[in-house]
């Protein structure tokens, strides 16, 4: 049972990074990647619920031209059969859309997950910065 965990949770966090680069962030996006009552703490928001995480999301990916965010090192504890954690590596390089310039961060994410009826679901997932590279989007 554990591999297949392993690889159900593994594809879900590759989709939603592929996700946010090729613009499928949406209503079936966030259903099928969070609780209901996820919460997200990212360094540019935090949001509560699909509503929020959704928005959110689409605000920040939506201020650069383009995105590549690459997930790695995936390290899953499992606590019993229904819960687990995953720690991974994220570099999440982001193309401006008022200059050529790419901002780059390097970050650590932290995923608490449950099993659903539908699968694995992040319950609360936190992004921490370790390095950037480039100038950060204006406000």
């Amino acid at each position: 049972m554990r591999i297949e965990d392993r690889i159900e949770i593994t594809e879900m966090i590759d989709r939603f990074f592929l996700a946010l680069d090729d613009g499928t962030v949406g209503e079936d996006w966030v259903r099928s990647q969070y609780t209901e009552d996820v919460r997200s703490e990212a360094p540019v928001y935090t949001a509560v619920g699909h509503d929020e995480v959704l928005a959110n999301t689409r605000e920040a990916i939506g201020r650069f031209e383009r995105t590549q965010h690459v997930g790695s090192n995936y390290v899953i504890d499992f606590d019993g059969d229904d819960k687990a954690r995953v720690r991974g590596n994220a570099i999440m390089t982001h193309i401006h859309k008022d200059r050529p310039e790419a901002f780059t961060v390097g970050g650590v994410f932290d995923n608490d997950l449950v099993r659903t009826p539908e699968g694995w679901r992040v319950s609360k997932t936190a992004m921490r910065v370790i390095w950037t590279s480039g100038e950060p989007p204006r406000f």
